[in-house]
């Protein structure tokens, strides 16, 4: 009896390690198959990841262009609309000037008409002095005269009741 209790219990202790390796073999293909699983999952989210960041940076590379050429198109505005600013300043001096000289010209026309009533004025005076002159003179030719004193006194009551 000794010898089978002996003989068991050699077997015993041989076979616990057996199956203490047989499972942590077991276990470590059962952790094989899983990492094996993990990693071909990591692999399909890595390729995934790459096909993100690549679809991000072409449209990273398309944003950029359109940006440039927006910059671009902007800079051309920029550059009319700097263009435009310096033809209008120009064109603002230039009707100034002119809006001087058109001020100018009604001074002087303003001068002109004032000086023209004035002369009429004084033509319109001398004139009517010329002819109460001539008038006159011609009268007292008249009456001064001898063969005509008889018509001249008839002509002279008219004239009177004339001028009254």
């Amino acid at each position: 009896m000794w010898n089978i209790w002996w003989y068991t219990r050699k077997i015993g202790k041989r076979f616990i390690p057996t199956i203490i390796t047989i499972g942590i073999g077991l276990a470590a293909g059962a952790l094989s198959v899983v990492n094996l699983f993990q990693i071909m999952n990591l692999k399909a989210e890595v390729r995934n990841i790459k096909e993100s960041l690549q679809a991000v940076h072409l449209a990273t590379l398309d944003n950029q262009a359109q940006i440039f050429h927006l910059r671009e198109d902007q800079l051309k505005i920029v550059n009319e609309l700097a263009e435009t600013q310096k033809a209008l300043n120009n064109t603002i001096k230039t009707v100034n000037q002119h809006a001087e000289i058109l001020e100018l010209h009604a001074q002087t026309l303003r001068a002109l008409v004032s000086q023209t009533i004035i002369l009429r004025d004084k033509s319109a005076a001398a004139t009517q002095a010329i002819e109460s002159h001539f008038i006159h003179e011609s009268i007292e030719n008249i009456l001064s005269s001898d063969d005509s004193k008889s018509i001249l006194h008839l002509k002279q009551f008219e004239m009177h009741h004339v001028t009254e």
